[in-house]
């Protein structure tokens, strides 16, 4: 307790009240959507597997692997000794306390799953401590100490390179999308996409578009930012990352009117998540295009594409509106040859809508 209200300086200031605060947001917070095997997890009951297959698949093999050895060895021992009939725990317990609570707390049916993995990290340094604990238990049994001292060295360095290299290859690898790792268990990203799991979260990927959105939106242009909230376009351009003239317009959760605020701007930033294509399918309707300008991906798995509106803002709207009117308009008078409107002359040859689905 101590050291959770010293390392947070909010704390350090009306500690009780604020953090009361802190309990509540977590105890009544609200259901986001996850994608997870195609379902759409909007509301509970959640699966209670949910915690632990994202674990398996998202853990670098090898340290999984270590991992759950060193589990299997702090049980027996937790075991060995009684669980229940002793006052006393030593540091076996401690780690699989550590390691394991958050991710039991998540497999709750009830609990929110809207964060995926990074809602039970906390519990992953305990987990890599026992797999530290199988590494040396495997080592003493391969190489043992009567060995000669630089052929038992020389086993262990290469125990080791075949233990880190793997997970630090694909971290290289796979940034800056780091979000949208998976691991070979799960095919990779593209085994996951196929799988229909969740590709990234909270717009992660945005950083990626700003260079184009620099190079390309006009003086003042508004630009839809999808999954990125205001606080990061006002870090954007504090940091210099993103021009001070883009305008943000957030999202828009009123899908009466999406359309008409997304006419409004010179382009659209849209983050690719399956439960939320209903917002891509808004922007293809409001710019009459479904072809991005540009596109971030990985392992040729789309995470973003940016959108450009091919008419000045608003001018899509004001063709429709004026096509709706010709159409209401009486016929010509018999004899009379009907002369097409100016709208219907600079119609451009595009759909106007899609269809209603996907």
């Amino acid at each position: 307790v101590l050291l959770f209200w010293v390392m947070w300086p909010r704390l350090w200031f009306d500690p009780w009240p604020r953090f009361l605060e802190y309990v509540q947001f977590h105890m009544h917070h609200e259901h986001y959507m996850q994608n997870y095997f195609g379902q759409i997890l909007s509301y509970p009951p959640f699966p209670v597997a949910f915690p632990f297959v994202m674990s398996a698949l998202t853990i670098p093999p090898v340290l999984l692997l270590l991992g759950l050895l060193g589990t299997g060895l702090a049980l027996i021992r937790a075991l060995g000794k009684g669980w229940w009939d002793r006052e006393v725990f030593g540091v076996s317990e401690l780690l699989l306390i550590h390691a394991f609570f958050p991710v039991v707390l998540i497999a709750l049916p009830s609990t929110p799953v809207f964060g995926g993995i990074k809602h039970w990290m906390t519990g992953m340094p305990f987990f890599c401590l026992l797999g530290g604990w199988a590494f040396q238990r495997t080592v003493a049994a391969v190489a043992p100490e009567h060995w000669p001292v630089r052929m038992r060295e020389g086993l262990i360095a290469i125990l080791v390179i075949a233990s880190v290299l793997p997970g630090a290859w694909a971290t290289s690898k796979i940034q800056p999308e780091g979000s949208a790792y998976y691991n070979v268990l799960a095919g990779g990203l593209p085994g996951a996409a196929s799988a229909s799991m969740q590709r990234q979260f909270w717009g992660g990927q945005t950083r990626q578009g700003l260079a184009y959105l620099n190079e390309h939106v006009p003086r003042s242009g508004k630009v839809y930012f999808h999954k990125s909230s205001r606080g990061c376009w006002d870090l954007y351009r504090k940091e210099g990352l993103l021009r001070h003239d883009i305008q943000h317009i957030a999202d828009i959760h009123n899908f009466n009117r999406i359309e008409d605020q997304l006419q409004k701007t010179t382009h659209a930033v849209y983050h690719h998540q399956k439960s939320h294509d209903d917002y891509e399918l808004a922007i293809w309707r409001a710019y009459g295009t479904e072809h991005p300008v540009f596109q971030v991906s990985e392992a040729g798995v789309p995470l973003l594409s940016v959108y450009e509106n091919p008419s000045p803002p608003g001018e899509l709207r004001k063709r429709s509106e004026a096509k709706r009117k010709a159409r209401l308009s009486p016929p010509p008078r018999p004899g009379k040859k009907a002369v097409p409107t100016q709208a219907e002359k600079n119609e451009p040859r595009v759909r106007e809508a899609l269809p209603s689905n996907p």
